[in-house]
């Protein structure tokens, strides 16, 4: 009867985190580039133990056109790359600006990567006012000149990326692998809409919390059942 308990007591917990997930989920309906989690599973490490790991879904998103050279949207199994504090990151968000340096950044102030390092229009977009453009296998013009091509990257195993702040994602190891250009297209002045569904995590929330409402009944049912069992023992 113990066992029972545990085990609707750890069914409640994973229902919670679950509900988190969803949640969080819910409140990035809006944001660019938004890859929605999955409830917690159950997997098998090496050592056949049981572990919880979060997934990560990363279909694509719709892709919303809003004229702006400075956005980017990427399709296929591929990522934009930027530089932080912890080393590189990949991202699906592609709303970018350019930083008070003239480097091409995230809002949040990360510089996106070039296959040659970090991309300065500073001299071509700035100061001689060059018409910016981005083509599809991820070359940045001005006018006609190649300024730089985007690092477009992506991992053999999807399950291994963890996710950050701000629609960004990594591997422990840093090991990304450089993308062919016909594995992807970029489109520019396009950014790519979370591809979280209200309807689809609504119905998922409402079960949830009718699931963990059910194991919240089976742990007062199996406490009265101990309860009367302990007083039955004083008889």
């Amino acid at each position: 009867m113990e066992i029972g308990l545990d085990n609707a007591a750890a069914s409640m917990r994973n229902k919670m985190l679950n509900i988190q997930i969803v949640a969080n989920n819910l409140a990035n309906l809006d944001t660019t580039g938004f890859k929605r989690g999955l409830a917690f599973a159950d997997v098998l490490d090496e050592e056949n133990t049981n572990q919880t790991r979060k997934i990560t879904d990363f279909t694509e998103g719709v892709f919303i056109e809003t004229n702006n050279p400075l956005n980017a949207a990427i399709s296929g199994d591929a990522f934009f790359t930027v530089q932080t504090p912890n080393g590189e990151y990949l991202t699906k968000n592609g709303d970018f600006i350019i930083d008070q340096q003239g480097f091409l950044s995230t809002k949040d102030g990360f510089r996106v990567l070039a296959q040659n390092g970090e991309i300065n229009l500073q001299e071509e977009i700035i100061d001689k006012k060059g018409n910016l453009a981005i083509t599809k296998n991820g070359e940045i013009k001005s006018d006609d000149k190649i300024i730089a091509k985007l690092k477009i990257m992506n991992v053999e195993n999807e399950l291994k990326l963890k996710k950050d702040e701000g629609q960004k994602f990594y591997t422990d190891d840093k090991e990304y692998t450089l993308v062919n250009d016909d594995e992807f297209q970029v489109y520019s002045g396009y950014l790519e809409s979370s591809n979280t569904n209200a309807i689809l995590e609504m119905q998922q929330m409402i079960q949830l919390q009718k699931d963990y409402e059910a194991s919240q009944k089976m742990i007062t049912s199996i406490d009265t059942m101990l309860s009367q069992t302990d007083e039955i023992g004083k008889i």
